[in-house]
């Protein structure tokens, strides 16, 4: 949204982000494009390091490390090794990296980039998160319909690369104040006198986590809890879907619904209920007749934690 502000931009459509969606989109860049905006995913290891032979990126940009993928790295610090081959091709290159300085990861992982450019959240720090994130850049107002702090973590990324790519103060405001976010991302849905926070595009427990930090700093009396199972996570399934629940009971959270096998092994054990299907979860809330209540929507894309709407009234 920024960049195309000045540039003619393309930029990877949906998840079109492995060893097929990536060449694909490479194949499909206009002749007029000046910015081509690819992303590179990975659940293996040695994707990364195979995606940046085929791309041939200039600049790099990795948003955060996180439980994503287990089934196949096994641990965080594997997911860290695998990602870090982003930053080894750009050091091999001479080219530039953008690093959030607030991650300690990223920060560890850049330390020996000399060509980098670092943003942090410390440039912000009146921000406010919820339910959605407004903040002063250089001296104006800036009102996102995005919400919490990973979601500004995301912000100041693009803000980054903006000031980089010599964008206008003014475009880079409108760029981040016209962003919709759709698809099941981060959208903030109004339900009748109800609040919903849909984010259903995918998870992993570090997503999970952070979004539900966020989600109780709302001032809603009433918070309701919907989550899905967390795919790809191998060996590690049972274990995190249980540290999930705890730090949920934790935080005293009481109005949950869990749906999914790996919930229903652990949810037990927790104090918490995992409903058979979705109809069962939906009339359970239909049920309770929730009015002026927060909701959370969360779940691994094969979930299609989404449906729920459709049982959610206000």
């Amino acid at each position: 949204n920024i960049l195309s502000k000045k540039y003619k931009t393309h930029c990877t459509q949906g998840n079109f982000n492995n060893h097929i969606g990536v060449p694909l989109t490479l194949l499909d860049i206009p002749e007029d494009c000046e910015l081509a905006i690819l992303e590179l995913g990975t659940n293996n290891p040695g994707e990364i390091a195979e995606l940046c032979k085929i791309a041939e990126p200039n600049y790099g940009l990795i948003t955060n490390i996180g439980k994503e993928h287990l089934e196949g790295f096994g641990s965080l610090e594997a997911v860290a090794k695998e990602e870090s081959e982003l930053y080894l091709w750009l050091k091999e290159n001479n080219h530039l990296a953008f690093v959030n300085a607030d991650d300690d990861h990223l920060s560890r992982m850049g330390s020996r980039l000399a060509n980098k450019k670092m943003y942090s959240k410390s440039q912000f720090k009146d921000a406010s998160l919820v339910p959605e994130i407004s903040f002063k850049y250089q001296g104006e107002l800036v009102r996102s319909p995005l919400m919490g702090d990973y979601n500004l973590d995301n912000i100041l990324a693009a803000i980054s690369l903006g000031e980089h790519f010599e964008v206008s103060k003014t475009d880079i405001i409108s760029g981040i104040e016209e962003y919709k976010p759709d698809n099941n991302r981060s959208q903030l849905i109004k339900s009748g006198s109800n609040l919903i926070l849909l984010d259903a595009y995918n998870a992993n427990p570090s997503s999970m986590q952070k979004a539900i930090e966020n989600f109780v700093k709302l001032e809603h009396k009433t918070k309701v809890l919907v989550l899905g199972d967390m795919f790809e996570m191998g060996s590690k399934a049972m274990e995190e879907h249980k540290a999930l629940l705890q730090f949920v009971s934790h935080i005293g959270l009481k109005n949950v619904f869990l749906l999914g096998d790996h919930f229903a092994e652990v949810s037990g054990q927790q104090g918490f209920k995992t409903f058979d299907s979705m109809e069962d979860l939906g009339s359970e809330i239909q049920s309770k007749s929730y009015s002026e209540a927060a909701f959370l929507v969360k779940g691994s894309r094969g979930m299609k934690m989404e449906r729920v709407l459709d049982y959610i009234k206000g």
